[in-house]
């Protein structure tokens, strides 16, 4: 069976890429900024990305559009308001877009879903409520769910970049709580590149991606 995903926040396509590498074939993708649309459809050598305000998009609607139930909602969405190169403002009308991920969760039910921020979301007191409350409303939509701050370059990318990753899994299976077990898996795989790239900024190593 093909796995099927939908890509919120598409930007230029990075984690498509992975998730293609792993099986998955982005089926919808759609991220306001058109020059990044035009960036990934380019690369996919296929129209797909769509430039969409997804803060008002009718995810009810593309559920019916869909000819599946996709099997994993990916995105990263926009994290100025939470980024120390930002003002870490609470009241940046960006912000809200993490809660607009969830709504198409709950609107799509997938099986499962990954959503990457900064790690500010975590780390910063101030965002810790938006994040336990994002964490609360994923459990109340039937996920189990569990969020870490992981370092790109345990995981052989050239770049000391650390990013929260919030996943949720569908309750029902054989696993009491597979989104903890997602991250002992994750912990296990751990693949530090050969050389130390810390002291690089991301123009350096660009093109080791």
């Amino acid at each position: 069976k093909q796995l099927t995903a939908v890509s919120l926040f598409c930007g230029a396509g990075g984690m498509d890429v992975g998730f293609n590498r792993a099986a998955f074939k982005t089926i919808w993708a759609a991220d306001k900024n058109s020059a990044a649309c035009a960036t990934y459809n380019r690369y996919a050598k296929r129209e797909i990305a769509l430039r969409r305000d997804l803060a008002k998009e009718d995810f009810k609607e593309l559920r019916q559009q869909l000819a599946c139930t996709p099997d994993c909602v990916f995105g990263g969405p926009h994290c100025q308001g939470f980024s120390r190169l930002g003002r870490m403002s609470q009241t940046d009308a960006r912000n809200d877009l993490v809660s607009v991920f969830l709504d198409a969760v709950e609107k799509l039910r997938p099986p499962c879903f990954v959503m990457e921020n900064v790690k500010n979301l975590n780390n910063e007191r101030r965002f810790r409520p938006l994040l336990a409350a994002l964490v609360q409303r994923a459990e109340e939509l039937g996920y189990s769910c569990a969020a870490e701050v992981v370092n790109c370059n345990d995981f052989d990318v050239p770049q000391a970049r650390e990013r929260l990753i919030l996943v949720g899994f569908l309750r029902g299976g054989r696993l009491r709580h597979p989104s903890k077990y997602f991250f002992q898996v994750l912990s296990r795989h751990h693949k530090r590149a050969p050389v130390s790239y810390t002291h690089l900024r991301a123009h350096e190593t660009r093109g080791n991606l």
